[in-house]
């Protein structure tokens, strides 16, 4: 499997077994079993404004069936933006109970990126994965629209849900004289078009 296959939802929290490449294998230097290592157990989450994230909890080899994991280090901090690893070999992994309770102390590391609770609850809007960026799930590609202006898609990093509408930072400027600018809070809708495709938009 590659990311793709697998979609942020596959890896966000949860435990990936990754193929190690030459250069990934300078990412985990201090890590035990470093030289000989052939495999990296990851841990996904998502840094809100750098993307999905793989957190390397340790190294290891095929043994047997399965791939033996060495034990982590707890000093220091290793991890792998997605887009970096978009064309390399994922596996699922199986012991995750034994993962959770080996591997606790790195995992609890990353408590500092929990979102809040309205990002929570747009990230589990299965609806909007169309309209997603495959590296960022919290930008969404929305199309901005105005009186003699063409729609015009831009990315909005999506901060809160205000109601019946979500809100987030346009992360690009626009074009055209919309009425907004990079950086602006815009307001947004999600709508079904009548070919099932979901497209978030924002009317000025």
């Amino acid at each position: 499997m590659n990311p793709s296959d697998i979609g942020f939802r596959g890896l966000y929290h949860n435990f990936i077994i990754l193929q190690l490449t030459e250069r990934l294998k300078s990412v985990a230097n201090d890590f035990p079993g470093a030289k000989n290592a052939e495999y990296a157990l990851v841990y996904g989450y998502i840094d809100h404004t750098a993307g999905l994230t793989l957190e390397i909890l340790a190294l290891g080899n095929k043994s047997g069936s399965g791939v033996h994991f060495e034990n982590g280090n707890n000093t220091i901090r290793s991890f792998i933006r997605i887009g970096a690893v978009k064309d390399c070999v994922f596996y699922s992994a199986d012991s995750t109970e034994e993962y959770v309770s080996r591997y606790m102390e790195k995992i609890e590391m990353l408590k500092g990126y929990a979102p809040s609770e309205d990002i929570e609850k747009i990230r589990d809007m299965t609806l909007l994965d169309s309209c997603r960026s495959d590296e960022y799930p919290d930008d969404v590609l929305v199309y901005l629209i105005k009186e003699d202006c063409k729609p015009e898609g831009c990315w909005v990093r999506v901060e809160k849900i205000d109601e019946p509408r979500l809100a987030g930072i346009l992360l690009n400027e626009p074009e055209q004289n919309i009425g907004c600018h990079k950086g602006d809070m815009v307001r947004f809708r999600i709508q079904q078009l009548k070919d099932g495709t979901i497209v978030c938009f924002s009317n000025f």
